[in-house]
């Protein structure tokens, strides 16, 4: 029994619990490490700093956020963000916030190039999804030139954000059309899900290669093609650098960023969520009672999806019209 009140870091042994709560009290007032548990699950974690960043992650504050199509609470801006990326939005889809997006950079782009001077608070090299390979999946030549001019480029003008006033000199970038799309991406206006059916097994199969998971119903089909297993996007974080697969992937990111990434922190925060998520979601100046960022859906969130309802492929809306067995 007596192996339940020992203290691991300190490699001591307590007669009661009681004892050994006190002595994690003390060793945390007087800054010693490894002397912190989580209060909700129990994890030991390793200072103040972690345990912050752990509650954040772990047990962060419900966001409720509610789509404009009506589906909702979302509890994670991560959540709410892959409503929309795998497809179950009756008003928007991936291609169609990749077109709000496009249509938001453009002012910044004509600024850069009459002013030929980097712009503060540019961010949309960075939320601008790349596109590493073509509809074929191989890596062209053109695409290898572009992407090392663009590493290079962030490499010698972006140095963190340290500095609120220092800003990444970012290329010129317009995100891929329709037509630059994978042939078996459900946003490609030439996507049939009927050459995806299988009456032998009554289900549509994956045409990737290495995969051939099979689907009954057509959204959970198109949710996998759409997915990080199969996606050729690469979104990356301006601060920490890292590549995220998704838009859920990056969201959930710099929404409950670690001790290694302070972009959440950085007084530029408001201004990339604005641009990742083509002005849905706004960050608000309050904060929850745990510290972490409160969201709300912006005002273009609330007024231009209600002006961009079906009529495009790999919408939720035309998919389930065009597709309905």
């Amino acid at each position: 029994m007596a192996e339940q009140w020992y203290c691991k870091p300190c490699h001591l042994l307590f007669p009661t619990e009681e004892a050994l709560k006190a002595h994690r009290e003390e060793q945390r007032r007087e800054g010693v490490s490894q002397h912190i548990l989580c209060n909700k699950c129990g994890e030991q974690l390793v200072d103040t700093q972690h345990e912050f960043a752990h509650l954040q992650k772990c047990h962060g504050k419900d966001q409720g956020l509610w789509c404009p199509c009506g589906d909702g609470p979302y509890a994670r801006l991560g959540d709410f963000m892959a409503h929309i990326e795998q497809g179950w939005c009756g008003m928007l889809n991936l291609a169609r916030l990749d077109q709000m997006r496009d249509e938001k950079q453009k002012f910044t782009q004509q600024l850069r190039e009459i002013t030929n001077q980097p712009i503060k608070n540019d961010f949309w090299s960075f939320v601008i999804p790349s596109h590493e390979f073509n509809s074929q999946g191989d890596f062209t030549h053109q695409q290898q030139l572009n992407a090392e001019h663009n590493r290079k480029a962030e490499q010698s003008n972006w140095h963190g954000m340290e500095e609120e006033t220092s800003t990444p000199k970012s290329t010129s970038c317009i995100g891929p059309t329709l037509y630059d799309l994978d042939q078996n991406d459900p946003s490609h206006p030439g996507f049939n899900i009927a050459n995806y059916w299988h009456p032998t097994t009554d289900k549509y199969r994956c045409p990737k290669a290495g995969c051939g998971k099979g689907f009954p119903k057509p959204r959970a089909f198109m949710a996998h093609l759409r997915g990080p297993a199969h996606s050729n996007r690469s979104y990356r974080c301006p601060w920490c650098q890292r590549s995220w697969k998704s838009l859920q992937a990056i969201a959930s990111h710099v929404e409950t960023s670690d001790v290694r990434c302070r972009l959440r922190d950085s007084a530029s925060f408001g201004v990339y969520i604005d641009q990742l998520t083509a002005g849905l979601v706004e960050p608000l100046s309050s904060r929850h009672d745990d510290g972490s960022v409160k969201y709300k859906i912006g005002r273009e969130g609330l007024q231009r999806p209600r002006q961009m309802i079906g009529g495009v492929p790999g919408h939720a809306v035309y998919d389930d019209k065009k597709n309905a067995k």
